[in-house]
């Protein structure tokens, strides 16, 4: 019997327009009052992810930043930052004005002068959204950093470079076309939920995922029954034992 159901956000749940589905609040409500726990899992910050679940925020739990922040709606489990000087050496490589690094701290989401015309698209995935001139500027401890790409053709690319660079301090995944997320090491949305089953003595046979991107893959591999979206990259289809549209996860979770 299923008890955990965590799905991506963008792409998936909320579709490739990014809106959330009728009728959302009801299914998941419903889920709750049959013991079933809904787990928001995304790249998305924690502020994001509770200010769209709104409606049942008390009720769901939370993977954010891609597995560095974890939360129950009562209980920090686990919050992990990146080193200062790592931080530097990927704003110095990353803000070139073909990628453009945005920092993410638990304070507010901060980016340099030549992000700024991409201001309205960043906000609307991150929110708190802040233009500094400085490095000095940044609240620290920073917890993960997206980098834009302008040009999209080349993200893999870069992100292989990125890989290169900074892999053995950090955890580095494609998370959309033009997406990288810079995230500390051995974060990912597995871990996240492995704390929450771990927590509520839940069986990976007991847990079911939904993606589409590079940064589902390791959740899609731990539950025992994964779906990938019919528009998601073949890496990620190649993982997941079925495939469904955005719009069709609601019925799938109530069928259960």
């Amino acid at each position: 019997m299923i008890k955990l159901i965590a799905t991506d956000m963008d792409g998936t749940f909320l579709g490739t327009e990014g809106k959330m589905p009728e009728r959302a609040f009801e299914v998941i409500n419903k889920l709750y009052d049959n013991g079933i726990m809904f787990v928001a899992a995304s790249g998305r910050p924690l502020h994001s992810l509770k200010e769209i679940f709104a409606p049942v925020k008390d009720k769901i739990l939370f993977v954010a930043r891609n597995g560095s922040m974890v939360y129950t709606s009562t209980e920090e489990l686990l919050l992990k930052t990146l080193h200062n000087e790592l931080v530097d050496k990927i704003i110095k490589f990353s803000d070139n004005g073909i990628t453009h690094p945005v920092i993410c701290s638990k304070k507010a989401h901060y980016i340099f002068p030549r992000a700024t015309r991409f201001f309205d698209r960043i906000n609307f995935y991150l929110g708190d959204l802040k233009g500094i001139t400085s490095i000095e500027e940044i609240v620290r401890p920073v917890i993960s950093i997206s980098v834009l790409v302008e040009d999209a053709s080349q993200t893999e690319n870069i992100c292989q470079e990125i890989i290169t660079l900074f892999e053995d301090q950090s955890t580095i995944v494609q998370t959309g076309k033009e997406w990288i997320d810079i995230v500390p090491k051995h974060c990912n949305k597995k871990e996240g939920l492995q704390l929450f089953m771990n927590k509520l003595n839940i069986s990976e046979d007991e847990v079911m995922a939904f993606g589409d991107y590079h940064n589902d893959i390791d959740m899609l591999l731990l539950a025992g029954e994964s779906y990938a979206m019919t528009h998601a990259v073949d890496e990620v289809k190649k993982v997941a034992k079925y495939q469904c549209k955005p719009s069709d996860i609601l019925r799938i979770m109530e069928s259960i």
